[in-house]
């Protein structure tokens, strides 16, 4: 990112919450990758409000997906995981309008899932 202007790299952080695989019909997310961008972003000109907003909402994102790969199976997990999805949803349509186009958070399109899912073991119980 040194050589790139604040501007490009804003564009990467609006591509890494929506592009596309040329082999895939879906929109697909890297929030990972976002959140380190926002990161960069908001060191690189803390004066920007719309930065610090990124890097919240990436930040309460990727919270999500933790929480969400740690869920134990119980019922009050699975509910306070739920009230968590109207946020998840709200947080789509602000990015869509900061972004000037939509995206589409479905937690399993992320790269995280869509690429490593299947070399992921589902129970460590039997290797």
């Amino acid at each position: 990112l040194q050589n790139k202007t604040e501007a490009e790299i804003y564009e990467l952080l609006c591509q890494a919450v929506g592009f596309r695989r040329s082999y895939a019909t879906t929109t697909d997310t890297d929030f990972d990758f976002a959140l380190n961008i926002a990161t960069h972003l908001a060191h690189l000109n803390p004066r920007e409000p719309r930065y610090r907003i990124w890097l919240a909402d990436l930040r309460f994102i990727q919270n999500y997906l933790r929480a969400l790969e740690q869920w134990d199976g119980s019922l009050r997990q699975m509910l306070t995981l739920s009230a968590q999805v109207a946020q998840l949803m709200h947080l789509e349509e602000k990015h869509s309008r900061l972004r000037g186009a939509r995206v589409y958070y479905h937690i399993l399109n992320d790269v995280r899932y869509a690429v490593h899912a299947n070399v992921w073991r589902a129970s460590t119980a039997n290797p």
